[in-house]
């Protein structure tokens, strides 16, 4: 596994938070060393725990995660204190984020004699190479001169980050213009570097469920709601005695609607959703409006 200092690492962009279905981060947890541990050997190794598939990374490199969600990576440290920063993905795309403290009591010959930056070269990683998740999206990393603008782009998504102060970058894109199971090629670009990665989103099949938001009305004009997931085109029916409506999804969460008229008060009644022959009745009751 690759290693590299951490010392001073600046964080990467901030992601933004996925549009769709879980949004919880994963768990992210080190487990050694500890915080504020002292080391007279360069080379560690860092471990921890976290989701099972999610995956972990640090300084632009990812860590060895096995099926349990146990992790763990081998830094070079600088001479001096390190804060070494860990980033977990699960397979929605939310991130989580840990750090630990930690200092190499290095030997006079391994102290820096010269802080003068040098050229650092170029370098594109892609993580999944596939999504599966309700909306596509990849994470890509590597290294390039600190400063240089780093664009990632395709026919169906692009984004663009800042090499840090180390040389460092990371960019979670999103392609919101991919269809399902149509790979298309991804091009990392930074000045007169280029890195070419195939992509392609394999979205799981969208269980259809139903629920109702709410089980009585007293506004003057009452409606019922309802929600859910279905696959996208997937076409829903609610029905009742005094009142109906219906939709085509476009995503894979769906709101329906019902607007209700002339229905008794205080008397329950049923409203049916229906969807590819599947029915599921709620219970409803309106208590009429009164000035």
């Amino acid at each position: 596994e690759p290693a590299k200092d951490e010392s001073a690492k600046d964080e990467p962009a901030k992601d933004e938070a996925p549009e769709d279905g879980d949004t919880t981060p994963p768990e992210l947890v080190i487990t050694s060393p500890e915080d504020g541990a002292v080391f007279d050997t360069k080379t560690i190794t860092f471990s921890g725990e976290t989701e099972p598939g999610s995956t972990v990374m640090a300084a632009g490199y990812e860590a060895d995660v096995d099926a349990a969600g146990n992790w763990s990576i081998k830094l070079i440290l600088s001479p001096g204190g390190n804060t070494a920063t860990f980033y977990a993905y699960d397979t929605a795309g939310n991130k989580a984020i840990a750090s630990v403290k930690v200092t190499y009591e290095a030997p006079e010959e391994d102290k820096p004699k010269d802080e003068t930056p040098t050229d650092v070269a170029f370098t594109a990683n892609q993580v999944h190479g596939s999504c599966s998740a309700t909306f596509a999206y990849d994470v890509f990393h590597g290294t390039a001169d600190p400063g240089s603008v780093v664009v990632i782009w395709s026919a169906n998504g692009a984004g663009e980050t800042v090499a840090d102060s180390k040389g460092f970058w990371e960019k979670k894109v999103k392609f919101p213009e991919a269809s399902p199971n149509e790979p298309f090629i991804v091009v990392v670009e930074s000045g007169d570097n280029r890195a070419e990665f195939d992509f392609v989103w394999n979205p799981a099949p969208v269980e259809f469920t139903v629920h109702q938001w709410n089980e009585a009305s007293d506004s003057p004009e009452p409606y019922a709601k309802f929600y859910g997931t279905a696959e996208p085109g997937t076409v829903i029916v609610a029905t009742s005695d005094y009142g109906s409506a219906d939709m085509v999804t476009s995503g894979s969460e769906w709101h329906l609607k019902v607007w209700l008229t002339d229905a008794p008060d205080g008397d329950p009644f049923p409203i049916t959703v229906t969807s590819d022959g599947e029915s599921t009745t709620f219970m409803f009751v309106v208590h009429v409006y009164e000035e």
